[in-house]
């Protein structure tokens, strides 16, 4: 579904990532684990068309995606949800819903697709017409995840989903990652949980200092040595 091939990003004469190559399968959860400055979040804002690379391609479904606008990316199913939330923090929760279902592909579907979020997040329901901004930190990211289905996503990207939550919402917060990949969603998870990533996704990938070091099968890399004393704190 996603192919990420040989792709180098710059920030001015900064070299953010080095000939990055993944894919993601349809129906995988595919997990890009990393510390802080790793170029997690580069990735996906490259993948996403906020950022132009330097070199590389970018193919989703077949089709080259790297020189199309953010918009038009979303227009063929690719949706982000960013790090931070960024809700519209003085519409209401059903206003931000609605924003998430702008595109044409989505607003054919909008009835169907919001029966399903709010079955999926049915405390967004009971806070239809509060403030976004007025959410706890949990009810915020419930918020910005379901505004991305609103979308109709083929492949959903999560950055640092678990950032700032408490232990039990981010068990929550994975169980329903889980269903929303039961629902036909390709998710790319950015976490810098690895055990909650690993445990929820079929692969990863390792990423440091802009380059993929490694990747595999979540239950290898919770086996590998320099994933559980780096990643894992064991």
């Amino acid at each position: 579904m996603l192919q990420v091939q040989d792709v180098s990003v710059c920030y001015g004469d900064i070299q953010a990532l080095f000939n990055l190559t993944l894919q993601v399968e349809t129906g995988e959860i595919v997990t890009l684990l990393g510390s802080n400055g790793a170029g997690k979040t580069t990735t996906i804002n490259t993948i996403s068309g906020i950022l132009h690379l330097r070199q590389g391609a970018i193919l989703f479904d077949g089709k080259s995606i790297h020189q199309m606008t953010p918009f038009r990316i979303v227009e063929h199913g690719l949706i982000q949800i960013p790090e931070g939330r960024m809700l519209f923090p003085d519409m209401t929760v059903f206003e931000n819903l609605q924003m998430g279902a702008y595109s044409i592909r989505a607003r054919e579907n909008r009835q169907e697709t919001l029966d399903w979020v709010c079955h999926l997040f049915p405390r967004l329901m009971e806070r239809f017409p509060q403030l976004a901004g007025t959410l706890s930190g949990g009810e915020q990211q419930m918020l910005a995840i379901a505004r991305g289905l609103m979308s109709k996503p083929k492949l959903l990207m999560l950055d640092e989903p678990s950032l700032g939550l408490a232990p039990l919402l981010v068990a929550e917060l994975f169980k329903i990652v889980s269903q929303i990949n039961q629902h036909s969603v390709t998710i790319l998870l950015v976490e810098q949980n690895a055990v909650q990533a690993l445990e929820t996704a079929h692969r990863g990938y390792v990423l440091e200092n802009g380059k993929i070091i490694l990747h595999g099968k979540s239950s290898d890399l919770i086996q590998n040595d320099h994933v559980r004393a780096s990643y894992l704190g064991i």
